[in-house]
């Protein structure tokens, strides 16, 4: 008797040590619609001063399967608030990839081709089941490693929240990022030489609930869900203007699917981009978005509307 009680005792222990945990993938809630904002500050010296502060918005548009795995798109819309010069760096996260999260083993993947040769068609990216001080493969590089430098709790929208943070140090360069559980990346960071560049995490709407500040979401309205008949980007009015300004632009009817990837991008007079005012997939409709030239020089600017279907280009001027 006391052998099969040993018996059921060690089966219930090994099932408990071997289990799913379905919990890890909270840390990184993939879901189309999902949203983040974070607020990035740059500082330091890189050639010169820089000072720098950075909204950015990131949603999830789209997901595909490939090799029975579900991978998830993202798009990024990204503005300068203050500063900026050439001596400033910025960096992101990692949502310019095409991402997965293993809910077994906690690991975040990136597909890619050919991918690391002891993936198929994959590169790794973090393992939210790390463990402090545990070092995690970066890419498919043997000697680069993520060290996971804290498990603590910290306090997000008011709730104290399990924690993952993960560091790249490589000399004069050096990266982090971090995992919150139910939110997502809570920071991300980047350094070379003597500049620097962090983003927090300051609001967010994940599966309908919204958290913190997400008044960034709102610069961009749609202004009317009739379908129009062809893609068209009207001038700004007012124009010229100080230091506001809004631009209209009609998202029509694609063959192809119920959204186009609309891209919104305003270019100074020698072509060098400034602001990156939309960078998404669009429902069809009209469409309006504010640019705020408060911290741009006098002068002439042109902003481009890009879709797979339409291009077209448009002259404004700001006046101080």
């Amino acid at each position: 008797m006391k052998k099969i009680i040993l018996i059921l005792i060690n089966i219930i222990l090994s099932s408990n040590v071997y289990s799913q945990d379905t919990s890890i993938v909270k840390f990184f809630p993939l879901k189309i619609g999902n949203v983040w904002i974070y607020q990035g500050n740059g500082y330091g010296v890189n050639g010169g001063i820089c000072k720098i502060i950075v909204k950015t918005k990131v949603k999830i548009i789209n997901s595909i399967n490939i090799n029975a795995h579900k991978y998830f798109y993202f798009s990024d819309t990204t503005r300068l608030i203050s500063g900026g010069g050439p001596s400033c760096i910025t960096c992101g996260a990692i949502f310019s990839d095409t991402l997965r999260i293993d809910s077994i083993n906690g690991d975040i993947y990136k597909y890619s081709n050919p991918g690391c040769n002891y993936l198929n068609h994959e590169i790794m990216e973090d393992s939210l089941k790390a463990h402090l001080q545990d070092t995690v493969k970066s890419g498919c590089n043997s000697i680069s490693h993520y060290i996971c430098s804290d498990t603590a709790l910290h306090s997000f929208f008011g709730v104290m929240r399990q924690y993952r943070s993960f560091d790249l140090n490589g000399g004069e360069v050096g990266f982090e990022r971090s995992f919150v559980k139910n939110l997502g990346i809570g920071s991300y960071s980047c350094c070379v030489m003597n500049a620097y560049y962090i983003a927090t995490l300051v609001g967010c709407v994940l599966d309908g609930v919204v958290y913190g500040d997400t008044s960034f979401i709102t610069r961009i309205r749609r202004i009317s869900s009739d379908i129009p008949k062809t893609f068209s980007l009207y001038h700004n009015y007012p124009n010229p203007f100080n230091p506001t300004t809004k631009i209209k632009f009609n998202i029509a009817s694609n063959v192809k699917s119920e959204t186009s990837n609309v891209k919104l991008v305003v270019y100074d007079i020698l072509g060098k981009e400034v602001a990156t005012l939309v960078n998404e997939s669009l429902s069809l409709g009209t469409y309006e978005v504010e640019f705020d030239g408060n911290n741009y020089a006098s002068g002439v600017y042109y902003y481009t509307l890009k879709t797979n279907e339409f291009n077209e280009t448009k002259k404004m001027i700001l006046i101080k």
